[in-house]
């Protein structure tokens, strides 16, 4: 189910760039939200493994012992505080301005049409520094961490958004027996061929970088 989700959200990304780039703002603002609700179904599933595995906990604890307790209703109250946790307690902000997908749909949907830096996420009024919702869009690096040259065929990990050329990561993951940790400092995932999607954003900035140096090299 979690890979199905994480392909949806690849999928929403790539038809909101296209949609913006035609213009189409409602239809992108439907994929946001969209994407919003991918983001809330991946915590609902989170918090319901989290359940399972506490109420295993429990149910193993006192086996055995006198104590009767209502496992269903056990896991329905402790499912449902969770989520309410999640779902009504916390901020916009704090619920979709972390999570790596969300924003890189965020950045990749502004960057088609605006060069500037991107403006904060959400606006809750929230206390506090806002430094970590405002996203940087920067120059966008073309070269692979693998390969250290330009992007050939890039392709992005679902499970973490970092990208590489295509057959240098497929031959790094092969190396490693089918599951590596990504080799991008800092990053903690795991990636797999099974992760690797392509990367069109990527696609087109190494096309336009290539026909600008070819431009200037013309030029001279």
């Amino acid at each position: 189910m979690e890979s199905k989700v994480l392909k949806a959200m690849e999928i929403c990304t790539e038809a909101a760039v296209d949609l913006e780039e035609a213009d189409e703002e409602a239809q992108v603002q439907e994929l946001d939200t969209c994407m919003q609700t991918f983001v809330d179904l991946q915590k609902r599933l989170e918090i319901e493994k989290q359940t399972l595995q506490t109420l295993r906990g429990r149910v193993m604890a006192e086996n055995g012992t006198n104590d009767e307790t209502d496992w269903a209703t056990f896991y329905q109250e402790t499912n449902q505080s969770a989520w309410h946790q999640w779902s009504e307690a916390l901020s916009d902000r704090e619920k979709y301005g972390n999570d790596s997908l969300y924003t890189d749909f965020r950045k990749r949907v502004w960057e088609i049409n605006n060069d500037g830096p991107m403006p904060p996420l959400f606006d809750d009024g929230a206390d506090g520094s806002d430094d970590d919702l405002v996203m940087d869009s920067g120059p966008v690096s073309l070269v692979c961490p693998l390969t250290r040259q330009l992007f050939d065929t890039p392709v992005k990990s679902q499970r973490c958004g970092h990208s590489f050329s295509k057959q240098a990561a497929i031959a790094y993951i092969r190396n490693g027996h089918g599951h590596v940790n990504c080799p991008v400092p800092g990053c903690n995932h795991q990636i797999e061929i099974v992760d690797l999607v392509r990367n069109r954003y990527l696609e087109r900035k190494v096309e336009s970088h290539r026909a600008d140096t070819t431009g200037d090299g013309n030029d001279e």
